[in-house]
C-alpha cells in the first residue's frame, strides 16, 4: 500500500470532528464551498486535496501547514516519520530485493 495513504489515513483517523471542522474553513480558499459540504472525514478532505493536486507525497507542505494550525504536534510527528522514510533512500525495487529491505 502506497506509504502517503497510509499517513493520510492516519492522520484522518486522528482527527476529532472539531478538528476536522477547523481544516475545513482553512481550506475554503482552496476548495470549493459544496466541496467542502459534502465533506465528512479527514480522508474525504485530503482526497479533494489530492483531486486539486494541492497535496501530494512530494508536496506535503499544505499538509503541514494545517497540522501546524491544529497544533498537532503528534499528528505532524507522523508526517516528519514518512517524510524521512521518503527521502531515506530508493525504493525497494531498486535495492535490489522484493521490498524486504534487506541490503544485499
Amino acid at each position: 500500500m502506497d506509504p502517503f495513504l497510509v499517513l493520510l489515513h492516519s492522520v484522518s483517523a486522528g482527527l476529532s470532528s472539531g478538528e476536522l471542522t477547523e481544516l475545513k474553513f482553512l481550506c475554503q480558499g482552496r476548495v470549493g464551498k459544496r466541496k467542502l459540504e459534502r465533506v465528512q472525514s479527514g480522508l474525504d478532505l485530503f482526497s479533494v486535496l489530492l483531486e486539486q493536486n494541492e497535496l501530494d507525497p512530494e508536496h506535503t507542505a499544505l499538509l503541514r501547514e494545517l497540522l501546524a494550525s491544529l497544533r498537532r504536534h503528534d499528528l505532524l510527528r507522523r508526517l516528519d516519520d514518512y517524510e524521512a522514510g521518503a527521502a531515506g533512500g530508493a525504493a525497494p525495487e531498486e535495492q535490489g530485493g522484493r521490498g524486504t529491505g534487506v541490503a544485499d
